[in-house]
């Protein structure tokens, strides 16, 4: 599954290169899907196997389930949030829905995926699932910066946030770090920080 994983890696690199944005969502969607399966097998056979393994070597079930698992747990969830983004940017530019709407699309389904989660191991799996403590650390990175990266946080009250996007005409080996467009809310124009016409 890990070959699986890092072709699929691979190979949506280079779709995202070639600006073929479904082909590359599709692909990075594979990555937490095997991953959560990975893990899946992971609960499963430790508690298959665990009454064996208290006799015969007992730390093997402690470094499965706060090294093994908790690594899975960190994977997965970071390719969630990461395949998320891109169909974040599969919403705004190949369906072309707006960015308050794309934005509320993705945190919805990121927040059911993680009620799902907290039901599971608070209630449903807790023997097999209780030990994996780190998804909510990587929740809090990855949402916190996305939210960093797209607000300024002198003016949160105001219609206007930042999001840093490349733009279509330019070459990916040749983008600015610092070339981003602001959008204003309820606003048709969108300018770039410069005050010039976006060209996206």
């Amino acid at each position: 599954m890990w070959t699986m994983i890092n072709i699929a890696r691979m190979c949506s690199m280079y779709l995202w290169d070639r600006h073929d944005i479904r082909g590359a969502v599709i692909l990075q969607w594979n990555q937490p899907i095997l991953s959560f399966i990975m893990l899946f097998m992971s609960y499963s056979n430790l508690n298959k196997h665990k009454a064996r393994l208290a006799i015969n070597n007992p730390r093997v079930i402690l470094w499965t389930r706060y090294l093994t698992q908790n690594g899975l747990a960190v994977f997965a969830w970071w390719s969630l949030l990461n395949a998320m983004l891109g169909f974040g940017v599969l919403l705004k530019y190949d369906a072309g829905m707006p960015d308050p709407l794309v934005s509320t699309v993705v945190l919805t389904i990121v927040s059911l995926f993680t009620i799902i989660w907290f039901i599971l191991q608070s209630f449903l799996l807790t023997k097999y699932m209780r030990y994996t403590l780190s998804v909510y650390t990587i929740l809090i990175l990855g949402l916190g910066a996305m939210f960093t990266r797209s607000y300024r946080f002198n003016d949160l009250a105001g219609k206007h946030s930042l999001l840093w996007v490349p733009h279509a005409s330019h070459d990916l080996h040749e983008l600015d770090p610092f070339d981003f467009c602001m959008f204003a809310h309820g606003e048709a124009e969108e300018t770039c920080c410069h005050g010039a016409p976006c060209d996206i």
